[in-house]
């Protein structure tokens, strides 16, 4: 759940970061083919981008070789030996992030909701258009688009020439298979669905199609200036409220006559293709190269950390001044009057004295545990356990990281137990040891 959520921020930075680019370079003036080539890459590069893993520095260790050495990590010397023990580093895990992802996911049921939507009005149409030889009539308050294989064309107002024009434009859509662009592009936008700058690349996915196909118009043979009429004399039409459709006539009527206007001649791939390198190094070096010193072999390394001095604070705010009404050892139980081993210590306090950790170390366990009530217990390293029983409240929660005198909850009276006070316990290696021995 959590790595889902950070590969869908990691591709929509890379997103964000190309079609930055593209912003730029659009202004160079490449092929319109170019263009639509160099759209369809970057959101393949931001899909899979986040998904490499490149790593560079390791070093290895051939066999054979004594591996023996003191290594300096995090201000304390760690031994790595041949032969020493395999003490592993417990995993510290933070609350999973449910809420983001519920979230997240609602978000991708509603853009896959107007998906769908959207498909289901192209098929409604197509249902109650009237289909004559190759294409479908439309009533007069739609516009001519196409999408797929079919054309659906409004003949309203139209001359047999403009009907052939409209028509021509529409196939060429058809034959650029440009429905699977939008199509490829919108389920990106499921996906991918918070990010701003998404949709504004689909807008100009498709005002790149319809420069694509105005430009083969002109070079099939088409009348230019006749075409840039017939484009302004449909710009008054109803805008298609097919979103997934190519429509014949834009609100960038003024971008199209200008580039059917100018004659110059757009930039080549040899000066497109110069910019992809660079371009694909700076996310690359952001998410899929790993740069470390790791030391790799085939031999067996173990490490032994320096283990942490012993819980040594007072578990209470009182510190030395704290009354102990009990010690450790042996006494006869209060409840059950039986002489039992009393394996802590228990301090006199008020209800809601706050307790606080005897040693840094993390929560493993903090719920309420039959005669011990509500019960704290903190792991220090992989040698000590600290036990803090019989609380009225947590202030902390189970696999949470705790600093020595980090407040972790409050005094109470909870499970076997006749009035206000802190059951306290220290374990070394999961035997009880007397806590006396431990203090400052």
């Amino acid at each position: 759940m959590n790595s889902f959520l950070i590969y869908t921020v990691e591709a929509n930075i890379c997103l964000g970061f190309f079609i930055a680019v593209f912003w730029v370079i659009k202004k160079i003036r490449f092929d319109f083919n170019l263009q639509r080539v160099f759209i369809l890459g970057i959101c393949l590069a931001s899909l899979s981008i986040p998904l490499l893993h490149v790593s560079v520095g390791h070093q290895s260790i051939p066999n054979g070789m004594p591996i023996q050495s003191i290594l300096e990590a995090n201000g304390q010397w760690l031994e790595i030996a041949e032969n020493a023990p395999v003490i592993e580093d417990q995993p510290v895990t933070a609350a999973s992030p449910k809420i983001w992802f519920a979230l997240y996911l609602m978000g991708c049921a509603w853009f896959l909701f107007k998906f769908i939507r959207n498909i289901m009005l192209v098929r409604k149409v197509s249902k109650n258009s009237i289909k004559i030889g190759s294409y479908h009539l439309l009533p007069q308050h739609l516009p001519s688009f196409s999408f797929w294989n079919k054309i659906f064309i409004n003949p309203k107002g139209m001359t047999a020439q403009e009907q052939k024009l409209v028509y021509k434009h529409e196939q060429l859509h058809i034959a650029g298979r440009h429905s699977w662009d939008v199509i490829s592009l919108e389920l990106l936008g499921v996906l991918l669905w918070y990010n701003p700058l998404l949709p504004v690349l689909i807008k100009k996915a498709k005002e790149n199609h319809e420069f694509i196909v105005d430009k083969k118009m002109v070079e099939a043979g088409f009348d230019s200036l006749n075409y840039q009429l017939l484009i302004v004399k449909h710009t008054l039409q109803t805008n298609s409220p097919m979103a997934m459709a190519s429509a014949f006539n834009h609100s960038l009527t003024k971008q199209r006559l200008k580039m059917l206007d100018n004659q110059k001649k757009p930039k080549g791939k040899i000066l497109l293709f110069s910019f992809i390198g660079p371009i694909l190094l700076v996310p690359m070096l952001l998410f899929s190269v790993e740069f470390s010193n790791k030391i790799e072999t085939t031999q067996p390394i173990t490490i032994v950390m320096e283990q942490p001095d012993a819980p040594g604070l007072y578990p209470l705010k009182e510190g030395k001044n704290a009354i102990i009404t009990s010690g450790y050892g042996k006494r006869i139980h209060p409840l059950t009057k039986k002489e039992v081993l009393h394996r802590g210590i228990d301090f006199k306090a008020k209800t809601n004295t706050p307790v606080v950790a005897t040693a840094a170390g993390k929560v493993v366990f903090a719920q309420e545990k039959g005669a011990h009530g509500n019960l704290i217990i903190l792991q220090h390293g992989t040698e000590y356990t600290t036990q803090y029983a019989h609380l009225n409240s947590f202030h902390v929660e189970e696999n949470e990281v705790v600093a020595a005198g980090e407040i972790i909850g409050y005094v109470g009276s909870t499970g076997a137990s006749t009035a206000p006070h802190l059951h306290y316990e220290v374990l070394k290696n999961n035997q009880p040891i007397d806590p006396m021995h431990c203090f400052k």
